[in-house]
């Protein structure tokens, strides 16, 4: 199996909060850190480490954030399949609180600027058995011509739709996994309803509570 993450990759900072703030509160942090990421990237290079074969397909600029996350891809063996696109390189700011809860705030200027054709060209060597990622960060049109290219190809599908974007509710049935934390499958009807919309399982992360598995077969665990 080769899995294909498309996706996007950004430059990570993140700063630490006793509390996550509610609406209009001001609260001081502590800086931690500047490090790769955007969730492609951070998908793709878990996969890498857990010794699958992979291939990211992510957007980046031609800036010097660009020129910064070719290098750290490049240390993870990544960097083949980042494509240049005239925007600036996407930039994350994640505040995270004690207890492993978090918000992140992410630019999307380079990944909604990845065509659709990159997409799929970029599964031109994928076949039955490989896998296909996916997040919400690229745009609708790029991330539908990865989906049916995938499914035509023969492909397990997955999806982490984050952030939540209103057209995934047109392409769930071309998703057999759907990967979602407590809040947006609260947001998006529940597992049951993911489920009769077509997708074959959701996974529910619940952070320091682990995960719940939700399949149309009725399994649960």
């Amino acid at each position: 199996m080769r899995a294909y993450v498309l996706g996007n990759a950004a430059l990570d900072e993140t700063f630490a909060v006793d509390a996550l703030p509610e609406a209009g509160a001001s609260v001081l942090a502590r800086a931690l850190s500047t490090v790769l990421g955007g969730k492609g990237a951070n998908q793709a290079v878990v996969l890498a480490r857990a010794g699958l074969p992979v291939t990211l397909v992510a957007p980046v600029g031609r800036d010097a954030r660009g020129a910064a996350l070719r290098g750290r891809l490049a240390g993870e063996g990544l960097a083949g399949g980042l494509v240049a696109v005239e925007a600036a390189t996407d930039l994350s700011l994640i505040l995270a609180a004690e207890g492993g809860e978090n918000v992140v705030v992410t630019t999307h200027a380079a990944a909604d600027a990845l065509p659709p054709g990159a997409a799929v060209a970029a599964l031109a060597g994928a076949g039955p058995g490989d896998l296909l990622v996916v997040q919400g960060n690229l745009s609708e049109a790029t991330t539908e011509a990865a989906l049916r290219q995938g499914r035509a190809r023969g492909m397990a599908t997955a999806a982490n739709p984050s952030p939540l974007r209103p057209y995934f509710a047109r392409l769930w049935p071309l998703i057999g996994t759907v990967f979602v934390n407590d809040g947006e499958a609260a947001a998006l009807g529940g597992a049951p309803a993911l489920l009769a919309r077509g997708v074959a399982r959701v996974v529910v992360t619940l952070g320091p509570r682990g995960a719940r598995l939700v399949a149309a077969s009725g399994e649960e665990t």
